[in-house]
């Protein structure tokens, strides 16, 4: 570029749209001068242009700031992209990445000057640089890495977690780093669907020596699903019993018992019970569970994820189970999720119990679906969940009851109407009443708890 002799300074780049930081600019100086022997020498020198001092740089637009350059041929040169700058981290700093391939070379910079250090690191992910700026220190910067593996943006670009589902499967099958089951000993089809489903995502990092099975069975419980050996091969079973649907996926549950046990179906020989049942101690079911997780929305730093049961805390005091570490959760909503889950599982298993039963039973598997009948026990009655369902019923058709019939007495009298009058209003104010209870007991019990000691 020669500076004009008159007029504005000023530059545009060809590709300034696409330039790549600010360019050097120079120009070349002649000088002569006479040696010992008498004779004149010429020689140039490269004169470099300070930036801020003899030119600015805006916009892709170079403007030479002082006159004494007008005349002057100057040398612009600059870096440019053929698209969108590429201002990744790694770029910025200088530095490679290698995937961890279990073929992958050497880099290049030590093979050709290094060549005795230069491994090849199969199946180990790291970078490297050549020429790395330590600055005015002489340690290296610490760096944080995202770590993107298999299963990542399977459910699509803003979804970074795995199938926790899928990793076990590769986990227990994989030769290399795995437990190397044969896959076709593995049934985990109704796993993978239920986790994505139900949106338990998260990024599984193995990051020290643990048995396979340990890991399984933590996932196993963060993801409210049991593993069962099946004649000859490994089952996960999912323990929903509602259909979901999420992540372009739905999954439905078998929810039809292979048997109605009742006492007629029990093994008896007369020394003890055929159904043993043990309930578990109220201390043990947690009413409030914390999950503590790496939120990945925070910088993955430790984050805590509450889920609470305001209807029993309010009846039987806070409740509060060991924090359960899950530092594979990286999603606050997956990390609520899990908490609730550990929490219903903690509220609703009241107990376990042990069941005789003859050989014609002999193919039932842990996780099937039965039903039990035990009239001595008490399971011929609903579950102990559905007390706070069943009381508001019965409240609201006494109260409806009572309070109609008065309403209707005072109204008609004792007349050839009321029967039928009473029993429409009765009717309406029951459709009112239970939904109303529903919505009423569990802030009362809260109001009932300020106020009265629980001893």
């Amino acid at each position: 570029y020669t500076v004009p002799g008159s007029g504005a300074m000023a530059y545009t780049l060809a590709h300034a749209a696409t330039a790549l930081g600010a360019p050097t600019i120079s120009y070349s100086q002649d000088y002569e001068y006479t040696n010992e022997g008498g004779s004149t020498v010429g020689y140039s020198q490269v004169v470099r242009l300070a930036s801020g001092r003899d030119f600015s740089f805006a916009g892709g637009v170079v403007t030479i700031l002082k006159a004494a350059y007008r005349g002057q041929a100057l040398t612009i040169q600059y870096q440019w992209g053929s698209g969108a700058p590429d201002l990744s981290p790694l770029v910025e700093l200088g530095i490679t990445l290698v995937k961890g391939d279990m073929v992958q070379p050497a880099a290049s910079w030590l093979v050709s000057d290094h060549l005795d250090r230069a491994f090849t690191y199969p199946g180990l992910a790291y970078v490297h640089a050549q020429d790395y700026d330590l600055g005015s220190g002489a340690s290296v910067d610490n760096h944080s890495f995202e770590v993107q593996g298999a299963g990542a943006y399977r459910y699509g670009p803003t979804q970074p977690d795995c199938n926790p589902a899928e990793f076990s499967a590769d986990l227990l099958t994989n030769d290399r780093y795995g437990a190397r089951l044969p896959a076709d000993t593995l049934d985990v089809d109704a796993w993978v669907s239920y986790c994505a489903a139900a949106g338990l995502l998260m990024s599984p990092l193995l990051t020290e020596q643990q048995r396979a099975g340990d890991y399984v069975e933590q996932i196993c419980r963060m993801t409210n699903s049991a593993p069962v050996w099946s004649y000859d091969r490994l089952r996960i079973v999912p323990l929903g019993d509602v259909e979901i649907t999420g992540n372009g996926t739905t999954y439905t549950p078998n929810t039809t018992p292979l048997y109605d046990l009742d006492d007629n179906s029990w093994l008896q020989d007369g020394t003890d019970d055929p159904l043993q049942w043990e309930n578990k101690q109220p201390s043990d079911r947690y009413n409030h569970v914390r999950v503590e997780f790496n939120d990945r929305a925070n910088y993955y730093n430790t984050t805590i994820a509450e889920a609470k049961d305001d209807a029993d805390i309010s009846v039987n005091g806070l409740r509060t189970m060991a924090t359960f570490s899950a530092p594979w959760i990286c999603d606050a909503a997956v990390a609520a999720v899990v908490a609730r889950i550990l929490m219903q599982r903690s509220l609703n298993i009241t107990g376990t119990g042990r069941i005789k039963l003859p050989w014609s039973y002999c193919l039932l598997e842990p996780a099937d679906l039965v039903t039990l009948t035990d009239e001595a026990l008490g399971f011929a009655k609903l579950p102990a969940p559905y007390a706070r369902f069943v009381m508001p019923f019965f409240l609201s058709v006494v109260m409806t009851c009572v309070i109609s019939g008065v309403s209707t007495l005072r109204a008609v009298g004792l007349s050839a109407t009321f029967l039928p009058l009473w029993l429409g209003s009765w009717s309406l104010s029951w459709l009112v009443a239970y939904p109303t209870l529903l919505m009423v007991l569990p802030l009362a019990r809260r109001a009932t708890a300020a106020f009265v000691r629980s001893d």
